[in-house]
């Protein structure tokens, strides 16, 4: 276990202690982990295989997303077709909705350098995105899948006093050898059916860029 009084919490051990105190120390302190859903664990990556391949410009994000999940329909156990076809869904309009609003390149990105791609070092990590910025500057970005019921703000708060942006920066820095002063995420918020009192609600997409500065990444290389 890692010393929590050196480094600091990861978005989801923050997640974790607010939900449930006991349920972090079960996790983060003696080592047991709680088994995921299947069907929200292969969602977010058939989710992250689609943006790749629309950033990579390598076929349509749609397409790539619907084959690596009926690919892996037949492996699964326990888990309704109604719940799978559901899930596909919401998880479709999402992705409908970045490929057809977002730009590939954003304002002040020059190139895409890599995305999933594998970067070793203090630990091992997989940016989703990585971009060289026009000012010379290396730039990783996280995309992140939740629920239309989380709440946006404590989500960035999480991952602004996590250490993961930490910890992308100085890796990025290190594997591209340009300087990195941010990180980018990414939040696709899934839309919901209609339910009893509640009405059917779209997709939608939240930006928000966090600020590393060099006493920040000094905190990553004492840890």
């Amino acid at each position: 276990m890692r010393d929590l009084s050196v480094t600091l919490p990861s978005p989801s051990e923050i997640g974790d202690f607010q939900h449930c105190p006991f349920q972090w120390w079960m996790r983060w302190r003696e080592g047991v982990r709680v088994r995921k859903g299947a069907v929200a664990a292969l969602s977010g990556q058939g989710i992250s295989e689609g943006l790749a391949a629309f950033y990579l410009e390598r076929g349509s994000p749609l397409e790539v997303y619907e084959g690596f999940m009926v690919e892996r329909w037949k492996d699964q156990v326990g888990v309704t077709e109604e719940e799978w076809e559901g899930q596909m869904a919401l998880d479709m309009a999402a992705l409908s909705l970045f490929a057809t609003t977002q730009p590939r390149l954003e304002q002040g990105w020059k190139r895409v350098i890599a995305s999933q791609e594998k970067i070793e070092g203090v630990v091992r990590c997989i940016p989703d995105l990585v971009v060289e910025l026009e000012d010379g500057r290396v730039h990783p970005e996280e995309w992140k899948c939740i629920s239309p019921w989380a709440e946006l703000e404590y989500e960035k708060l999480a991952h602004e006093m996590g250490y993961q942006a930490l910890l992308y920066s100085v890796m990025v820095e290190r594997a591209y050898k340009m300087p990195c002063t941010s990180v980018g995420m990414k939040w696709l918020v899934r839309g919901k059916g209609a339910s009893g009192k509640y009405k059917a609600t779209a997709p939608s997409i939240e930006s928000h860029v966090i600020h590393v500065e060099d006493w920040k990444k000094e905190m990553v290389e004492e840890g």
